[in-house]
């Protein structure tokens, strides 16, 4: 078996990749649907969508799910050849994925509970701070706005 046969076959590689894809599917899905509706869809929510769900959430977590699988598949039954160190590293990335994907999966929930009453979960600002020592990154601030009408 392949490394990236034993990396796809991974269950928890499997299970975060799915979860994570179901959840911003269905929030993007059912925002998609209402905008749809209530005819104010622009295609700028895609491109919204695709820049701060798919970039910046899912592919980090996805990532670590994905390197987390190929240490265990690289270190599998052979942990007295590798230093002790490579089994903590393996442990702690698979860990920090499915953390990704908990507070992905928090922050979806309140997206899709803000839809389904009928307002929209709205970045109110991105704050860009650049400091020449320190490249931070934005900070980014919801508001929810409530149904119209």
């Amino acid at each position: 078996m392949t490394l990236l046969n034993a990396i796809i076959h991974d269950q928890s590689f499997q299970l975060v990749t799915l979860l994570a894809l179901i959840a911003g599917l269905s929030d993007w899905g059912l925002a998609v649907v209402r905008a749809i509706r209530d005819r104010v869809f622009s295609v700028d929510y895609v491109a919204q969508y695709l820049s701060s769900h798919v970039l910046t959430r899912f592919v980090p977590i996805a990532m670590l799910a994905f390197i987390g699988a190929a240490l265990t598949a690289v270190t599998a039954g052979a942990f007295e050849e590798y230093p002790p160190a490579l089994s903590a590293l393996t442990a702690s990335v698979t860990l920090a994925a499915w953390a990704g994907l908990l507070a992905y999966l928090g922050e979806t929930v309140a997206s899709i509970k803000a839809t389904s009453k009928g307002g929209v979960l709205n970045v109110v600002e991105e704050l860009h701070v650049h400091d020449a020592e320190y490249d931070d990154p934005p900070v980014i601030q919801y508001r929810y706005d409530p149904p119209v009408g």
